[in-house]
């Protein structure tokens, strides 16, 4: 008798799904088969309620699929009916060819309920059935594939502060931390579905959203809960890079109202030397609208509203 490496993989899986019952585990007896008993019986299983294949298999169509990975003993596995039943009758009672025990096997599974028999001989598992064990199945790889989704989220924030030079987390010990944090282990925290998981991620994409959003501008300040990450030095920076930004954006505004004041006034002296006799003297003459402005102030006026308006909008975040 062989190890396979894959068939030992496979008996495991569905002996963690819930089907040690029904699998000899311990057993050690004569085979026609070249891997234990529970890696052949796990392959079908594993056929019958896991696999997309078609819904229903037979005796010999399951033995070709284990033929395919060359398990049956070459030497026993075509031997015909005549010779099984006469080895069975004078040597050896329990003798079974591959096909007798593929299809023994089969009949044990129907007579235990796990599975039907159709008219052509032809098992199948219940829908039922097979929900439930596609639900053992994500339960069971619930902690492998929560712990990936946390790595993910954890590995697009440090490439978000990678610039700023701060040390990033030993992964562990974080999750350690967090799991005692919200009043668990990390293993329940990776298995349960209590909700403090969903928070932990919502938690890391707030933290995500906020670094995009203040380099962006698009928001002052940096979210409550940083979950443990070293980021206040990081948020800290994005704050004087967007104070930074507004001052450019105000001195800016300044030397471009500034100009426009002074071309505007350029502009009216042009005009003024057409209609009046003094344009400097009409320039700081008080206009009669009361408005109590010269015509020299108004064009000022203008810019300077114009940049009260504008500096309104920037702080208010558009």
């Amino acid at each position: 008798m062989q190890h396979s490496p894959r068939a030992a993989e496979l008996a495991d899986e569905m002996i963690a799904l819930g089907f040690a019952g029904h699998m000899d585990l311990d057993d050690t007896n004569p085979s026609a088969f070249r891997v234990q008993r529970r890696q052949w019986q796990a392959a079908i299983l594993y056929r019958l309620g896991v696999t997309v294949y078609p819904d229903k298999v037979g005796a010999v169509a399951m033995l070709e699929r284990l033929r395919g990975r060359k398990w049956p003993k070459p030497e026993l596995d075509f031997m015909s009916s005549e010779d099984t039943n006469w080895i069975a009758k004078h040597i050896a009672p329990d003798f079974k060819s591959a096909y007798k025990e593929v299809a023994s096997y089969l009949k044990r599974l129907q007579k235990t309920g796990l599975v039907h028999e159709d008219m052509r001989s032809r098992y199948y598992m219940s829908e039922a059935g097979r929900d439930t064990i596609s639900r053992a199945a994500r339960e069971r790889s619930r902690p492998t594939v929560r712990r990936q989704e946390l790595d993910d989220a954890l590995e697009e924030i440090g490439d978000l502060v990678a610039s700023a030079d701060e040390e990033w987390v030993d992964v562990d010990a974080w999750l350690e931390e967090r799991a005692v944090e919200l009043g668990t282990s990390v293993g329940d925290l990776l298995q349960q579905d209590d909700g403090r998981f969903d928070h932990l991620m919502g938690v890391l994409q707030t933290i995500r959203t906020s670094i995009l959003r203040m380099q962006s501008f698009e928001q002052d300040e940096q979210p409550e809960d940083l979950a443990g990450l070293p980021l206040e030095k990081f948020f800290l920076l994005l704050q004087i890079a967007r104070f930074d930004a507004q001052e450019r954006a105000v001195k800016e505004l300044d030397d471009r109202l500034r100009r426009e004041a002074e071309h505007r006034v350029s502009e009216a002296i042009q005009a003024a030397n057409w209609v009046v006799s003094d344009p400097i003297t009409w320039l700081d003459t008080v206009r009669a609208d009361s408005s109590e402005k010269t015509h020299r102030e108004l064009p000022l006026t203008v810019s300077l509203a114009w940049k009260r308006f504008s500096v309104t909008l920037q702080k208010s975040g558009h």
